[in-house]
């Protein structure tokens, strides 16, 4: 959290790894700090940005940008954010969170080129935990303007295939102006036909492909006009110990296709510019990938990565399709609980089309 804060957005940063920093979690040991980052186009970089309670967040983006909220809440989920030393007793939950965060900054925000959110208890509709100092916290990129007069028609939309990358890698997707990324399909890993792809004959091929390949590759790119991600154990685990994997991916340039996630407890909103209707094209409750919503509490809450609520797109499809606006609660009692014991999510993928 602390270092998203100091460098995300930015072509440079540094930052001191110290107690002074981050505080200290282990009393008088010789710590160290490691960093996993990666470089993307401006357009589509995360900006984030944080006020302490009572202050207000202020989002922009350049001429041309529109603001994309990917993440925000209203509470307290870290110790260190807008802290008062006099009051340590204030910032002891650690597990707050006001359901309608999202959907608040979402309503203000998206699309919009700039806008302002209070951070109080009257905006996102009361107190989520009495006696806690608060904060908003919103992650968002700046993404292009929908512009329906430059959106393809679908029958002209090609299928298109990015030659297996090498693990270590990175693969480039990249669509024309005026239309955006579709993930059809993504393989990390190898399989036993694949012999002649990125081949290392000192390991064994086995047949094995990270579970979460499709829906890593969806989070990062789906919905851009261009896009890269890295074919490495970091960005998909280690599906085959020791084997030699690749990236494999197909994906289709298509009118633009918007993405919304949210944390279980929290509400999801879907939205569409004025005479344009949504339509779902996909939704998953429940969790298919390491990321997002990850519990910092318990990490084994996020260990079952092929949990899905059978409901899922039925819901979201009749309480969402045909509509301009629609909120949904990413909660068990809407879906039913898919895997006890697992922290889940809502993510839904929707078109806006003509009525």
């Amino acid at each position: 959290m602390e270092v998203r804060l100091a460098c995300s957005g930015h072509q440079s940063c540094s930052i001191k790894a110290s107690n002074d920093v981050f505080g200290d979690p282990c009393n008088k040991a010789h710590k160290y700090l490691s960093v996993y980052f990666r470089c993307v186009g401006r357009p589509f970089s995360l900006s984030v940005r944080r006020a302490c309670e009572g202050d207000t967040v202020a989002l922009s983006c350049p001429h041309g940008r529109v603001i994309k909220v990917k993440r925000a809440n209203y509470g307290r989920t870290e110790l260190h954010s807008c802290s008062d030393s006099r009051r340590k007793h204030t910032r002891s939950n650690l597990n707050c969170r006001a359901s309608t965060s999202i959907s608040v900054v979402q309503s203000r925000c998206e699309n919009r080129t700039s806008c302002v959110v209070p951070a109080t208890n009257v905006v996102f509709g009361g107190d989520p935990c009495a006696g806690t100092q608060k904060y908003l916290m919103v992650y968002y990129s700046c993404g292009v303007a929908f512009d329906r007069d430059t959106v393809p028609s679908p029958a002209n939309v090609l299928l298109n295939s990015v030659s297996p990358v090498c693990e270590g890698k990175t693969a480039y997707l990249w669509c024309p102006k005026g239309s955006y990324i579709d993930v059809h399909s993504a393989h990390y890993g190898r399989i036993e036909s694949s012999y002649a792809t990125c081949p290392n004959p000192t390991i064994p091929i086995p047949n094995c492909v990270s579970k979460s390949s499709l829906q890593t590759v969806r989070l990062a790119c789906e919905g851009e006009q261009t896009c890269s991600i890295r074919a490495s154990n970091d960005v998909f685990g280690e599906p085959c110990n020791g084997a030699y994997k690749f990236l494999a991916l197909r994906f289709l340039c298509v009118r633009h296709t918007y993405v919304r996630w949210t944390c279980e407890g929290e509400n999801l909103l879907l939205s569409c510019i004025y005479d344009h209707v949504i339509k779902v094209t996909s939704a998953t409750y429940g969790r298919t990938s390491p990321q997002p919503c990850p519990d910092p509490w318990n990490i084994y809450s996020s260990s079952d990565l092929n949990c899905r609520a059978s409901t899922s797109m039925s819901l979201v499809q009749s309480k969402c399709d045909n509509k301009t606006v629609c909120l949904v609660p990413a909660t068990n009692l809407v879906f039913g609980n898919p895997c006890v014991g697992t922290h889940k999510y809502l993510i839904v993928y929707y078109i806006c089309k003509t009525y």
